[in-house]
């Protein structure tokens, strides 16, 4: 059987302090996702210092061993990230003019974004479970080839360690929410990286003719692959939750008030809820929580979920040793 590592992780380190990346919109991006991680590596393992040469000579190619275990990144996702605090750079609308071409008097010139950024309070980490120990080392050794993460303007320094702050959400459709979402790879997409790099460096020199310049020649950014990747949900890891629970849930805590007598009517369930909420207030006195009354100032932030008071009959708390009816009071997580 092989031996595993219990645990492995990898944690990038800003030289500046600042991640400059963006997404395939054009938009900011907060953190350095799985999926980029992954380009890193890949890239790292076909031209970094593990990487051999071609039969021919006339290239270099991956080690066997990095691939396979860039294969496996295809097919485990972190179950744990530990993030930093991220606070954009700028609006992300500043721009300046660039020279683009010295042969198309047409477009000589272009209007472009000025690389915009996040400033990052520490480090990123990924974290894997159960990792064979051939695929960490082999993951330790192109984490040291790496020199940058997103852009050549963002350098890091990527170690072996990390600190989880989030761990994956159980719950990853579309309509869950909290948490933040990351791209990811799936099975496939070390193949089709190795398969863009190829293209990028083409084993047959460019003929002289092939190489001739061009009048209407233009700038061609190096296209970037979306293939063999999806989302991911990660949701903060709070002190003293359970690992199952995370955001998705709309309240953390249930306190349970057992209520004398035969069941409520239905008609009457409401009534008995407001009259609880009512009282509760009322016990509070003065400088009541908006989360209990559910008014809050205009312009502060507002709970995704408040305070519900929910009155129920006495066969949905029966698994909890109570015979009768019951009010619940139902708290959001804080």
């Amino acid at each position: 059987m092989e031996e595993t590592i219990q645990e492995f992780g990898l944690r990038a380190t800003f030289l500046l302090d600042t991640y400059l990346g963006h997404r395939s919109d054009g938009s900011r991006e907060p953190f350095p996702d799985a999926a980029r991680l992954h380009a890193a590596l890949t890239n790292a393992a076909c031209c970094g210092s593990t990487a051999q040469v071609s039969e021919d000579g006339s290239s270099l190619i991956p080690h066997p061993q990095a691939v396979e275990s860039l294969r496996w990144l295809d097919e485990h996702e972190p179950v744990e990230m530990e993030l930093p605090q991220s606070s954009p750079l700028g609006t992300g609308e500043e721009f300046a003019y660039r020279n683009v071409s010295s042969v198309n008097a047409k477009h000589s010139a272009e209007k472009r974004l000025i690389s915009d950024g996040a400033g990052l309070s520490g480090p990123v980490g990924y974290i894997w479970k159960d990792v064979p120990r051939n695929v960490a080392q082999w993951l330790d050794l192109l984490a040291a080839d790496v020199g940058c993460l997103g852009e050549a303007t963002s350098p890091v320094i990527i170690r072996t360690g990390a600190t989880a702050t989030h761990r994956r959400a159980r719950e990853q459709t579309i309509f869950a929410r909290g948490g933040e979402r990351f791209r990811v790879p799936r099975a496939g997409r070390t193949d089709e990286l190795m398969k863009r790099h190829g293209e990028a460096n083409p084993k047959k020199k460019p003929t002289v003719a092939a190489d001739k310049l061009k009048q209407g020649e233009l700038p061609k950014p190096s296209r970037i692959s979306q293939e063999c990747v999806r989302s991911s949900r990660y949701v903060p890891i709070v002190a003293g939750r359970a690992p199952a629970d995370d955001l998705s849930v709309p309240w953390s805590s249930v306190y349970v008030v057992p209520l004398s007598g035969d069941n409520v009517q239905p008609e009457d369930r409401m009534a008995w809820a407001a009259a609880l909420h009512k009282a509760l207030i009322a016990a509070v006195g003065e400088n009541v929580s908006s989360l209990l009354t559910g008014k809050y100032p205009e312009g502060s932030p507002r709970p995704a979920n408040g305070l519900a008071v929910h009155c129920v009959p006495s066969e949905r708390v029966a698994h909890l040793g109570i015979e009768q009816p019951a009010l619940l009071i139902m708290s959001p997580a804080c």
